[in-house]
């Protein structure tokens, strides 16, 4: 068997070679999985964890990556506190190893990383899982015996260097955090990405505490403006984790803010001539300028700003009253993102009647602005419809406005709306697999066919683990996904897995539901291998 005393504190997967893994794997992609492991050794060595997470991205469209791949990942993100993750890749490292030797050289390595995150117990399980297999394919007594020895040792170096770690635990980074650390590593990405969107939104938001940090110590009036600064980061429209950094500078940016309300000149804009030299009026050149970039007063700015951090600390009806009244300050493309806002806000609110979402439902479908934001909220809100719908044995009669017919099957509209956010998402937004369980959620409260509820936890759980190889993380939003509505659901999706046929499609009453995902998905993106096996493995004709 393997030789304990190989264990390095930081070079815990060089207990296996190169050519003894990938020699077992074979197949098409056997040089570039070369390629992908040079790379991420050459990483793993340096230390450099954060580039290892760089790299995941372009290991997706990988169909199946070797074990040895799996194992440096797993320890890569366990050293910068995505634990669950990383055990998670540490684990399909041990499963899919290819001998009881290799299986036992990253049970090793399992154990070192739980020492690292101060688990006693997992760290000493590890070592009872060696023991058991040894004991099965060690043939002689004698080798057992030098095993057994090697593996107390073993034991004896981990519980001294469980006791170095016990005070300084691993944990994850925050998400502000993380962004600030590709901003050190001067990574960039398109602010038409999620990660670029949330890098947008945090760098404008570490601008605003810079400058009134400046102003705070000088008390000199910033020379640019802070509150332009924070209303574009409102109006790039991101999940709320992004703006986590902007309830830290509020007591400041209180403080700026009042200032200006005490200040005549903060409402006023500086005077100009009335001719310039090229006789023309400035007036004309402020309207072109306003045409392009719209002008948004001081007052209107911190109205703006004072609802949407009501929203960020879930005072949600003050927040929506509050931005009632801005969107009326507003126009064009402002006016269309602070709509958005405000019904969010009014969707998260727990105290609305039918007839408050049904009027949600209206009013958003008058907001010309063809994005996933939009469809998300109009999702939920037709899933509380569906769901109250659900909770009443008799349904009340209400104004005959609101019994129109496309109102009456609230599930399927939220489920249409929920696969229209999510094809419009970026390809690498963490929310995808959540939404994919909202879909889920619905599908299992109505009793679907299995094989319905199966083709969405497969989809659920393959952009699960596209999200999952993204450098952004955010903790327990990916972990392996579990049924509140239904104990047993995983046990039959297994089974129906273990079991598929595929069958009659047209007997499926609920197949309009895959029919309107695939249509929707290929609107924008080609179906994947995977995603068309799941398809045929599923409802394939028999």
């Amino acid at each position: 068997m393997t030789s304990f005393s190989q264990i390095e504190n930081d070079d815990t997967f060089s207990l296996i070679s190169l050519n003894e893994e990938l020699q077992e794997y074979g197949g098409a992609d056997q040089e570039r999985l070369q390629t992908v492991y040079t790379d991420l050794r050459e990483l793993f060595i340096r230390h450099d964890y954060n580039g290892i997470l760089l790299y995941l991205p372009k290991l997706t469209n990988i169909s199946c990556l070797t074990p040895i791949i799996h194992l440096i990942i797993g320890c890569a993100m366990i050293r910068v506190g995505r634990s669950n993750s990383g055990f998670t890749e540490l684990a399909l490292a041990i499963r899919f190893a290819m001998s009881s030797e290799v299986q036992v050289k990253y049970l090793t390595v399992l154990a070192v990383m739980f020492v690292e995150n101060n688990d006693k117990e997992s760290f000493q399980g590890c070592l009872c899982e060696i023991l058991d297999i040894s004991r099965i394919h060690i043939e002689s007594d004698e080798s057992f015996e030098l095993m057994k020895t090697g593996l107390l040792e073993l034991e004896k170096k981990l519980f001294v260097k469980l006791d170095m770690v016990k005070n300084h635990p691993v944990t994850c980074k925050s998400f502000p955090d993380q962004i600030m650390e590709l901003n050190r590593l001067k990574k960039y990405f398109d602010k038409e990405t999620f990660s670029g969107k949330c890098q947008l939104i945090v760098n404008k938001i570490m601008g605003v505490e810079f400058l009134l940090e400046k102003w705070n110590k000088d008390g000199k009036p910033p020379k640019i403006d802070p509150l332009k600064y924070l209303l574009e980061a409102i109006l790039a429209g991101g999940p709320e984790i992004a703006y986590a950094k902007l309830i830290g500078i509020q007591p400041m940016l209180n403080q700026y803010m009042r200032s200006l309300e005490n200040t005549e000149n903060g409402t006023t804009i500086p005077k100009s001539r009335s001719v310039s030299l090229f006789h023309k009026r400035s007036s004309d050149i402020t309207a072109k300028t306003e045409s392009s970039a719209q002008y948004i007063p001081t007052p209107t700015k911190i109205a703006i700003i004072n609802s949407f951090i009501c929203m960020l600390r879930c005072q949600y009806q003050d927040a929506s009253l509050q931005l009632n009244q801005c969107v009326m300050d507003v126009k064009d493309e402002t006016q269309l993102q602070l709509k958005l806002w405000m019904h969010y806000c009014q969707m998260k609110e727990s105290t609305s009647t039918k007839k408050d979402l049904l009027n949600m439902i209206m009013n958003l479908e008058k907001v010309d602005k063809n994005c996933a934001m939009k469809y998300y909220i109009m999702a939920k809100v037709y899933q509380k419809l569906y769901y109250l719908d659900n909770s009443f044995k008799h349904r009340k009669r209400i104004n005959g406005f609101f019994r129109i017919a496309p109102y009456k099957d609230y599930m399927e509209l939220s489920i249409k709306s929920y696969i229209t956010a999510i094809t419009l998402s970026p390809t690498d937004d963490l929310y995808i697999p959540q939404m994919y369980e909202e879909i889920i959620a619905l599908l299992v409260s109505s009793s679907v066919d299995i094989r319905i509820v199966t083709f969405f936890v497969l989809l659920r759980n393959y952009f699960a683990n596209i999200a999952q190889y993204n450098y952004l993380h955010i903790p327990e939003l990916l972990d392996d996904y579990t049924c509140p509505e239904n104990a047993t659901l995983i046990e039959d999706v297994n089974r129906q897995l273990n079991h598929s046929g595929g069958g009659e499609i047209e007997k499926i009453k609920e197949f309009y539901i895959v029919s309107a995902w695939i249509n929707e998905y290929k609107k924008e993106h080609e179906m994947t291998p995977e995603l068309t096996f799941y398809y045929a493995t599923l409802f394939a004709r028999q």
